[in-house]
């Protein structure tokens, strides 16, 4: 096979990886409200089928995240706001009753 026919069919299946990395891509929007009452927002372009640990993770928020055990990472804390994280799970014995909450818009309907 010729060099340049190489180069040609290299080039086509590098496009189509491209390709099927745009198509595959989301858009999420992030917002966390602090209790002050001020918002962050973020919107975020990653791959499908992504959990919150690596949504949260990309849109750079200070996350104080649990180990991850039986039921993956909890988010403990954001921005400073909420429990220690101690060593699997968040600290909950500093009476505050605080925690952090998602919820979920998906084509216009909370899920």
């Amino acid at each position: 096979m010729k060099l340049w026919n190489v180069k040609k069919i290299l080039i086509v299946v590098l496009s189509m990886v491209v390709l099927l990395k745009l198509v595959s891509a989301v858009n999420v929007g992030v917002v966390v409200t602090y209790p002050n009452g001020t918002d962050f927002t973020r919107c975020i372009g990653i791959d499908e089928n992504k959990d919150g640990y690596e949504i949260l993770n990309q849109a750079d928020l200070n996350v104080g995240w649990s180990n991850h055990a039986e039921w993956g990472h909890s988010p403990c804390n954001i921005g400073g706001v909420g429990p220690d994280v101690a060593g699997n799970s968040c600290d909950w014995n500093l009476g505050t009753n605080s925690y952090w909450s998602s919820h979920i818009v998906d084509s216009g309907s909370w899920k």
